[in-house]
């Protein structure tokens, strides 16, 4: 009977040791089954992350892209427009030199004794008396002379030259 108890008891402690082996290893799986998947999900995580950023990349590029396109255009327009009245300040100035033999270099004599002074009007008023002369619906004893000079000026040349006359003593 000893034996057999013996024997039972050994029969006991190798049954509970290897059925300890086999939950351990089963544990051990499943901690490794779940370490791969928080790793797996730790990975997509990271993807759809990077994913992101990089959709969120474009778009900022783009909208990047667009405004430096647009700053181009906006400098483009600067530099055609300072060119245009460059221009415009030449050909008025080369404009007044036929008007400067009456109303003098800077518009300080009064045109062959009869005018006013030219110089000391506003931008608006030189304008609005060429265009009036132009159209023949300004001017006095000097309108038929005037008018001469005016007719083949467009708005802009009379636009240039006004303000010219204005800032020319200034």
């Amino acid at each position: 009977m000893k034996k057999s108890f013996f024997l039972s008891i050994l029969v006991l402690i190798v049954f509970i040791a290897c059925s300890d082996k086999k939950e351990e290893k089963e544990l051990s799986s499943m901690q490794t089954q779940e370490k791969s998947k928080t790793i797996e999900n730790k990975k997509t995580i990271v993807t759809e992350v990077i994913l992101e950023t990089k959709e969120q990349a474009k778009e900022i590029i783009e909208v990047k892209k667009e405004e430096l396109v647009n700053v181009i255009e906006e400098t483009k327009k600067d530099v055609l427009n300072k060119i245009k009245e460059v221009t415009v300040s030449i050909n008025a100035q080369k404009l007044y030199a036929a008007c400067s033999s009456c109303h003098g270099l800077k518009g300080e004599k009064a045109a062959l004794g009869k005018s006013e002074v030219i110089n000391i009007w506003s931008e608006e008023k030189i304008y609005l008396a060429l265009m009036g002369y132009k159209d023949g619906s300004y001017g006095k004893m000097m309108k038929g002379l005037m008018q001469g000079q005016v007719k083949n000026l467009s708005k802009e040349e009379i636009r240039a030259l006004s303000s010219y006359i204005s800032k020319v003593n200034k």
